[in-house]
């Protein structure tokens, strides 16, 4: 449900990316991403949900969580690997 997917994602944001109440982050979804990968600096975390912007010149460096489904076609597990350090 919407609800346990939003629980985990604060729950690994706080114990696997460190982000506690004075870290900034923000949040994309589909194209959103784009806005999420390229703004802030690099110590804001950064949430991708169901999408991931392709290789851009200002695109920021940081902690990145994505967040996607097995079967969506649109945005593969093969279309972001590549940028999966």
């Amino acid at each position: 449900t919407r609800g346990l997917i939003t629980e985990r994602t604060f729950q690994y944001l706080s114990t696997q990316l460190h982000v506690t109440s004075t870290k900034r982050a923000v949040v994309g979804h589909s194209l959103g991403t784009g806005t999420a990968m390229s703004t802030g600096d690099d110590t804001w975390v950064r949430v991708c949900l169901a999408g991931l912007p392709r290789e851009r010149d200002d695109l920021r460096d940081g902690a990145v969580l994505f967040v996607g489904s097995v079967n969506d076609g649109a945005v593969s597990m093969s279309r972001i690997e590549g940028n999966i350090p």
